[in-house]
């Protein structure tokens, strides 16, 4: 029997920080959604969509466990964030040491520590660890964007969450352009219109949606 359940969404281009009754305290990124339930012996977020902090207060007695689509991230005291993306979910840890699993329970499981990143692809693998920093995980908070070797799908997911018409990514297959690039959110639509001139690809203006598409 949960003891208390919340909803938290925040809109598009909105940034929400929320201290939780324990003084864990968590910084969702815009256009995201968790639910966060405590029971007697677990803290449980689950993060439905996009992006978040956590900060932990310890509690040996209740474990804090972040569920994705993909992962099952239990804490044991520490600052991490994860990013829901389409087809991958990213943990990134700050500082301490977060367990890493698959959300469906196979039984894999990955103790990720200080200034580690690891990711777990749509397609059903273990956790594995990459190489990141996992400092660029935390900028949003402050207002900046940091990309590295990023995919145009992870582009149009991480500029989604900041405009009102969304941007998606048009591609055959998981290969795409890379980009590599910091930004302050500010100036976000000018990193977009001149994408084109970074990597081979087209904007196209639809009625709902800006899409990225290959050259042709």
């Amino acid at each position: 029997e949960p003891l208390s359940t919340q909803v938290q969404t925040t809109a598009v281009a909105q940034i929400a920080k929320h201290t939780l009754e324990d003084g864990s305290v968590i910084t969702a990124n815009a256009n995201s959604a968790l639910e966060i339930v405590y029971y007697r012996h677990q803290r449980l977020v689950k993060l439905n969509r996009g992006e978040a902090i956590f900060e932990v207060t310890k509690d040996a007695e209740r474990p804090f466990v972040v569920e994705t689509q993909q992962a099952r991230v239990t804490v044991l005291g520490t600052r991490f964030a994860v990013n829901q993306l389409s087809k991958k979910v990213r943990i990134s840890v700050d500082h301490g040491r977060v367990q890493v699993a698959r959300a469906d329970g196979t039984e894999q499981v990955l103790i990720l520590q200080n200034g580690e990143v690891a990711e777990i692809s749509q397609q059903l693998q273990a956790p594995a660890k990459v190489n990141r920093n996992a400092a660029d995980s935390f900028t949003f908070a402050s207002g900046r964007i940091v990309f590295d070797r990023a995919d145009m799908f992870e582009v149009a997911e991480t500029l989604s969450r900041y405009r009102n018409q969304p941007v998606n990514a048009v591609f055959n297959g998981d290969q795409t352009p890379k980009v590599n690039a910091v930004l302050k959110v500010s100036e976000l639509e000018a990193f977009v219109q001149t994408l084109p001139r970074s990597v081979p690809v087209t904007l196209k203006h639809q009625p709902d949606a800006l899409v990225i598409e290959p050259r042709r």
